[in-house]
């Protein structure tokens, strides 16, 4: 498409010179004016004819680069290959790379969410529910129901109450509507319309990122695994994981505040939502001031407060003690990343505080090398801010560098997933945690598509294999030592992306007007002429020649 495009626009200005010769008063004006001269489509690599009045033959057109243009497909085998590059397309171009790309994920979104619907209500009519959490969390909101506030002793089969007071919140309504807990198909199908909510927020994210192929978005729907957690199982993870996901769409939009409220329920449902708070802050200060930065935690904190004021009015110590317990042993059966080790040693408190530092120093290296590896674009931009802000200014460049999703996201899903690689321990149900940001993780950290599959094919089955082993324990640290090892290999993403200025653009709806430089159709970073030294000042750039600067 692109060599069609460029050789209609050679054509176009072949005829528009001729138009211009015929006006001057013959075909020998080119060879007469010396200034037509090398005048071609491009206005280089133009050449005259050998007797002078020979029109500019552009690149693109002349004989030596003409057989190597692509022919349009005829015959049967060119059909074949033509149908074979665009299915590779559809598969693996990401989405946002080319211009139908939208309209084919919006059909593959549509096709994917309605089969998660029909395979989710046949897995709740023929396979049967597993009781494990459920009628410990009933039990947990009927204390609290009948007026009891000390966390201490709102308890259930499983064990005191560990969660924060938003899972109270939740829970109450779900037993409300599935008549004191007891109609359990209800609370299925209940989590089941959570499940589908949270397939289309992901691929919403995936979306926004423009990064993601349609072949790496049909991954998320092929866990056994996630549909038994969510649909017959129904743990509190799934309630969790939707609101972050909610707040993490805001968040691609720039919406922190409204993100920050909805990340703050999701860490009052289950506390592990806190393993984002790092990258969280790092993004908040990136792109808002100080005092934006704060008015977005305090939002996070009234939150909490808000929620958790019938038990911090009686009982504080309680509930922080129970809702916020960092340490908290699990037991040695349940766990899946860790059942390689002796039982004496996964208890120990030499393993926590070896797993504390890890995660402490991985956050740490993560933050350096995202600061790092964006300095000199965060400079230009900043060059580029200080020289338009004067928006009265007739020349003022009408474009202006909001951070992208891209960034957002790889900054939230590595946070996370940092915390994830050394946790002390995970169950079957942490899987919930990030299985959905596996594909990105894989993609972003530039393994081959074959490679990413095989990898989360291999997360998957370690999950699978009930009760752990040490070799399924194996395999799943083996994988995530690999991603962890691929990201921070990876390739920092551009934290900048190109919009037009909504002030000036408003203005020039009102005024019908242009305002400042016309925008070229594919907007990128600009071209800063000034290079940016390692300690984030500018250079002097080097003098334009007079070619240049007429150009220019």
């Amino acid at each position: 498409c692109s060599v069609a495009t460029s050789k209609r626009a050679a054509m176009a200005e072949i005829k528009r010179q001729n138009r211009l010769k015929k006006e001057e008063g013959g075909e020998g004006a080119a060879g007469e004016n010396p200034k037509a001269d090398g005048a071609g489509a491009g206005g280089k690599g133009g050449t005259a004819g050998k007797g002078g009045g020979e029109a500019s033959v552009p690149p693109l057109l002349s004989k030596k680069k003409s057989s190597a243009l692509p022919a349009r497909p005829t015959g049967f085998f060119g059909r074949i290959k033509y149908a074979f590059l665009w299915v590779r397309t559809l598969i693996f171009a990401p989405i946002g790379s080319y211009k139908q790309s939208n309209t084919y994920a919006a059909m593959i979104q549509t096709v994917m969410l309605l089969v998660e619907w029909v395979l989710c209500s046949v897995i709740i009519n023929k396979i049967a529910y597993t009781e494990i959490d459920w009628k410990a969390y009933m039990q947990e909101v009927e204390g609290w129901l009948s007026g009891v506030t000390d966390y201490s002793q709102l308890k259930g089969d499983t064990g005191p109450l560990v969660y924060p007071a938003g899972f109270l919140y939740v829970f109450a309504a779900l037993r409300f509507a599935c008549q004191n807990g007891y109609r359990i198909r209800v609370a299925q199908y209940h989590f089941m319309y959570i499940y589908i909510f949270v397939q289309g927020a992901v691929l919403m994210i995936y979306k926004q990122t423009k990064r993601m192929p349609p072949l790496a978005m049909v991954l998320i729907m092929l866990s056994k695994r996630m549909h038994s957690i969510f649909v017959l199982r129904l743990f509190n993870d799934c309630i969790a994981i939707a609101f972050v996901y909610v707040a993490i769409c805001y968040f691609c939009f720039r919406r922190w505040r409204t993100g920050c409220l909805f990340f703050s329920l999701a860490v009052s449902i289950k506390m592990n939502i806190l393993l984002y708070a790092p990258g969280l802050l790092l993004l908040l200060l990136e792109d808002n001031s100080l005092f934006e930065t704060f008015i977005c935690l305090s939002i996070c904190a009234s939150v909490q407060l808000a929620l958790a004021y019938p038990f911090l009015s009686t009982f504080p110590v309680e509930y922080f003690k129970g809702a916020f317990d960092l340490g908290r042993v699990f037991m040695f059966k349940w766990t899946v990343n860790f059942k390689f080790l002796p039982e004496e040693v996964f208890v120990s408190k030499a393993l926590a505080m070896v797993l504390l530092g890890c995660t402490v120093v991985g956050m740490l290296a993560f933050v350096s090398k995202w600061r790092k590896g964006t300095r000199r674009v965060r400079a230009a931009v900043a060059k580029f801010r200080k020289d338009n802000a004067d928006l009265k200014n007739p020349d003022v460049d009408p474009r202006i560098f909001v951070m992208s999703p891209d960034y957002i996201v790889a900054t939230l899903f590595t946070s996370n997933f940092i915390g994830i690689v050394f946790a002390r321990s995970l169950h079957y149900q942490f899987y919930s945690w990030y299985f959905h940001q596996l594909p990105y993780l894989a993609w972003f950290a530039g393994f081959h598509w074959a490679v990413s599959i095989a990898l989360i094919a291999a997360v998957e089955v370690a999950y699978n294999v009930f009760p752990a082993t040490a070799q399924s324990s194996l395999v799943l640290q083996a994988v995530h030592l690999i991603f962890l090892v691929g990201i921070f290999a990876a390739k920092v993403p551009c934290p900048f992306e190109a919009r037009e200025n909504p002030i000036l653009k408003r203005r020039k709806k009102r005024t019908k007007k242009p305002i400042g430089p016309e925008l070229p159709p594919d907007i990128e970073l600009p071209p800063f002429d000034e290079a940016v030294s390692d300690d984030g000042a500018p250079e002097p750039a080097a003098p334009k020649s007079g070619k240049a600067k007429k150009d220019d």
